[in-house]
């Protein structure tokens, strides 16, 4: 049997793997993943700690439960942004994805115009009239 401890490496060892193609990932980036009752939290930090610094670089916070990936935040830094860096970031999210067995990505998206970018990477709405998108994975 696997420990808990030893998953959450392996998991932390496949997201570095998977951010090598991410253009400016770098090896001293912050990821972490821990494993719970209600699935497995994962995040990545272009800058150390839980300060306003770090949410506002370039980051994900993801959470795996039940075979679906949620993004429940991600984020470029502002200097970076319009670059394909949001899309390169996604990508990378959905190998992970793909890597952990999930069937399916959800997001509720946040900020003005979101959903149109969400939208040209595949995403549909949840359900008519909602704010939250799901695309499913082949």
């Amino acid at each position: 049997m696997i420990s808990k401890i030893s998953e959450e490496i392996r998991i932390c060892d496949l997201v570095r793997i998977t951010l090598r193609l991410f253009p400016f990932y770098e090896n001293d980036h912050n990821v972490s993943a821990y494993i719970h009752d209600g699935g497995t939290s994962i995040s990545y930090r272009t800058k150390r700690g839980i300060n306003r610094e770090s949410i506002e670089s370039t980051c994900f916070d993801i959470q795996i439960t039940n075979g679906t990936c949620y993004i429940m935040w991600i984020s470029i830094d502002a200097e970076k942004r319009g670059n394909g860096y949001g899309r390169s970031l996604y990508d990378t999210i959905e190998t992970l994805s793909k890597e952990l067995k999930c069937s399916k990505i959800e997001l509720t998206p946040s900020g003005h115009g979101k959903d149109v970018f969400w939208k040209k990477m595949g995403f549909e709405e949840k359900y008519r009239g909602s704010i939250g998108f799901v695309k499913s994975l082949k």
